[in-house]
Parts: C-alpha cells; structure tokens; sequence
C-alpha cells in the first residue's frame, strides 16, 4: 500500500440506505453500541481480562462509576478523543458522543494503576496483554504502528489471502468475530484489530465475550450482532478516506491516504430484508419467483411441487425474517414454552397466522405427538405450510382467523394455541372478542409471542397483552413468549 504524506482529521459519519433500514436498524445499533461498553468490563469480573480501555462518552463515565465501586473496580480516564480512533478502543455510533469522549481504563485498583505505568511507557505489549488480547494480534497491531499505518483493514485481509500477487481489490471470508469492518461505530466482536480474518484466539475471545454479553441478560443485542457481523461489507480506501459500504448504511472515516483505491469485501452470510438493493456488492436483489404465462405453469399450480424456492432462506424471508439464523433466534423461546406446554398425551396445536407453516414444523420434529393446525389469511403461504407439512395438509386453512369458522369444530380441542395479540387489535372490538371465545372454549392452553416490532411499538410483551385483553402467567416485563389467560 503506498501512502500519500498526509493524514485528515479524524471522523466518523453514517448514512442511512433507507429511511426503513434506519428506523429498524439505529435503535438496534445503538443499544449493541452501548451494551458492548458494557461487556467491555464484565469480562474483568468473568476473569477474561484483568482491564478495559475504551472510549465512552461522559454521560457513560458518570453512571457507571457507582456501579463500579459496588464491584470494586477503578475507573481511570487517561484521555480524552474528538472522535473514535483505532488501537484497542471502540466508541458507540451515536455522533454527538462521539465528538467528545473519554478514553477510560477499568480494573482492579492493582492492575488500573500498573496499566497507567505501562501506558505511560507505551508498552504495547504489556497493555495488550492485560486487555486480554491474542499475542499475534498485539505484535501485528505494533508491526503497523512501526511502519505509521491507522488502519490495518488491508494488511489484516492481504495475511488472509493465500498466495497475494498484488492488485489492489480482495475478497476475503471469515467467522463473524473477526469483522472488524463496523469498529467505527462501536459495532464488533472483539476490542482489537485481529491479525487474520481466520485468527482463532480472535474467535475464541469474540465468542467468550458474546457469551459474558448474554450472561449479563443481553440477548438480544448479542443475536442482533451476530446477524449484522454476518451481512456482506464493502472497504475501500482512497485519498485518506475509508467507506464501509454495508447493506443498511455506509460508514465514511479516516484511514491512511493513498493515490490507489483498495477494496476489501467481505463476502458475508446472511442479508437482512431492510437492505439497499443493487447489482454491485455488496448489494443484492432481492429473489423472487419466475413468472410465466405458459400452459405448464398453469397446469403447476394445479399440481404443485414440494420444492417452493431453491433459495436457502425462503422460509425465513417467507415470513418476514431476515434470515433462517433470525427466525430459529425468534422461534426458539416460542419452541421451549410449548415444550414445557405440552404433555405425553396432548395432540392439536393450533397456529392462528401460521405463514407458512414452518414454526408448526419445528414443533412436530420436537414433539411427534402433535398433530398440526394452520390457518393464515395469504392463500400461497398456506399452500407453502401444506407443502412443508405434507401429513397434516388437510388441516392448513386459508382465510380471516376472525370469521372462519372451520377451525372450531364443536368437538375439537387444542392442547395449544399459539397466537400473536397484536393481531386483536387490528381488527374491531366485537370481531377480537369473538375469537378470545373461541379460544376460552376450544383451547386448553394459549400461549401469546410478539416479536421486536410489537414489543418496541408497546414496551413489552405484558402492556401488548393487556392492551389485547389477555393475561401472561409470567410478568416478567422482558419476556417475549408467555402463557395467558383470558378473563
């Protein structure tokens, strides 16, 4: 990489692909943003590291420090940044904290005041040791130094790349731990610069501190960023400034300024729904199925095939997720609670607004005892449910879950109905209170779920409830599956 004799200021700023990309995505990227701060830390009283050193806005500082004391941690601030910076230190994407931040170590009494005197020493080494970092990470970020790199993106990906001949564009792959692509806006795996896309004391340590995350009841933010580590990313490089391309927003930043553009991309696993579209990478169209007038394609929807889509994620974009990855993480609370539901001797589970049946499908592989009801207002998802539940065809019915009837006949019982009280409030008063009937009479247990629209829209799965006129077994204000009652 040849380096022109200048450096910009250091910045960071963010656009959006859509306003629907933001409006789905920063919420969740700053609560990732801020909980990341936070395992920064936990991982010294999990023993993973003996410091953290981060940058954090002052407001973070001031309400955390009591935490801190309760825990017997020090906090030292050592410095302070306009903007967020690499080597070791990652800041939250909101802009404003990061026009002003303190760079803060966070230890014990002991190791803060023995990290301040190595710092002072600016032993790389010794500081990266006490973070907790990989030793080949920590000699390849002062082999960069040395040479007066900022970034290390290029050399990190050119290592990774066997046999490099030259040229100035690189496709690479990797675990989701080694994405450093989003560390601008405070969005990672790990609070360093990997040496190698395939680093594996990288991974290691990146899955260790996604586990400390939802150890500490930050679940969600942890599969929030596992998906978005492993969407496709774009990295170029060109007169000093870096543009991270992804498929919700575009990051543009400092790097080491060249006449020559570099271009890393990161081929990625997963796209969400919410993405920009495009032919040029890492942008996709979004797939949909051939159309055709022609006499064979009508004689196949007369006769339909089991396989729907050869697209790997067809289900899961079927209903409405961003990935099969998304859907098992929404779906797996669903699956536990009805586990704990169901009995030895307990058959019909009912789905009001199955989709396309894959959620039954799972429940039937768990328990084989069932025997599987759908019903869903969308005609081919339902053609979809019955060609994905082949044995229980029969039992999928297409139309309104408020005025069809079929699927309470007087002498059928549910042991479980699964049902989303959102949908009671999308309809008048009298259409909702005939379907809570319905389930009073015909249902042995209801069990309610909402998903992340719903929950953010109304705060928590209890007020969506009690807007719907149910009542959770379970209060606690953080679930996202219960059972209920109706009154």
């Amino acid at each position: 990489m040849d380096r022109l004799g200048f450096q910009l200021p250091n910045f960071t700023r963010v656009s959006w692909v859509s306003d629907t990309a933001r409006s789905i995505w920063e919420p969740k990227l700053q609560r990732v943003a801020e909980r990341w701060l936070d395992i920064q830390w936990l991982a010294i009283l999990s023993g993973l590291r003996r410091c953290s050193l981060a940058l954090v806005p002052p407001q973070y500082f001031a309400t955390r420090s009591e935490k801190w004391s309760e825990l017997d941690l020090d906090a030292l601030p050592v410095g302070m940044e306009i903007s967020a910076s690499s080597n070791f230190i990652t800041s939250p994407i909101n802009e404003k904290a990061n026009r002003f931040a303190l760079q803060v170590v966070v230890g014990r009494k002991q190791d803060v005041e023995e990290f301040k005197t190595f710092l002072d020493m600016d032993d790389q080494q010794t500081m990266g040791a006490m973070l907790g970092l990989p030793s080949c990470c920590i000699r390849f970020d002062q082999e960069r130094q040395r040479q007066g790199f900022l970034d290390t993106i290029w050399h990190m990906s050119v290592a990774s790349v066997p046999n490099y001949s030259g040229g100035s564009e690189i496709e690479v792959a990797g675990p989701n731990e080694t994405n450093i692509f989003w560390q601008p806006v405070g969005i990672c795996a790990v609070p360093h610069l990997p040496c190698r896309v395939d680093c594996t004391s990288t991974v290691q340590l990146g899955k260790d501190l996604i586990d400390i995350g939802k150890s500490a009841g930050y679940v969600d933010e942890m599969n929030w960023l596992s998906e978005i580590l492993s969407w496709p990313v774009e990295w170029s490089a060109l007169h000093g400034i870096a543009e991270v391309k992804t498929p919700v927003l575009k990051i543009s930043t400092r790097t080491d300024a060249t006449a020559r553009k570099y271009t890393v991309r990161w081929k990625g696993a997963s796209y969400p729904p919410e993405g920009g579209q495009g032919l040029k990478f890492p942008y996709q169209m979004m797939h949909t199925p051939y159309l055709t007038a022609s006499r064979g394609f009508q004689r196949g929807l007369d006769n339909p095939v089991k396989i729907l889509s050869q697209h790997k994620d067809i289900h899961a974009y079927d209903n409405d997720f961003s990935s099969h990855l998304a859907m098992d993480i929404a779906h797996e609370p669903i699956l536990e609670l009805v586990g704990k539901a169901l009995t030895d001797r307990d058959r019909n589970v009912l789905d009001l607004g199955c989709g396309n049946g894959a959620l039954l499908k799972k429940i039937h592989e768990a328990h084989p005892q069932t025997v599987l009801f759908g019903i869903d207002i969308d005609p081919a998802k339902i053609k979809r449910a019955q060609a994905l539940n082949s044995q229980f065809a029969d039992n999928f019915i297409s139309g309104d879950m408020f005025e069809n009837d079929l699927i309470w006949p007087e002498e059928r019982r549910y042991a479980v109905a699964l049902v989303m009280p959102g949908r009671l409030l999308e309809v008048d008063a009298a259409q909702a209170a005939k379907l809570k009937l319905k389930l009073k009479q015909h249902c042995d247990r209801i069990l309610v779920y909402a998903y992340e629209d719903w929950l953010v829209k109304y705060g928590n799965l209890q007020k969506l409830a009690d807007k719907a006129g149910m009542r959770l077994s379970d209060f606690d204000a953080t679930v996202k599956v219960s059972l209920a009652v109706i009154p």
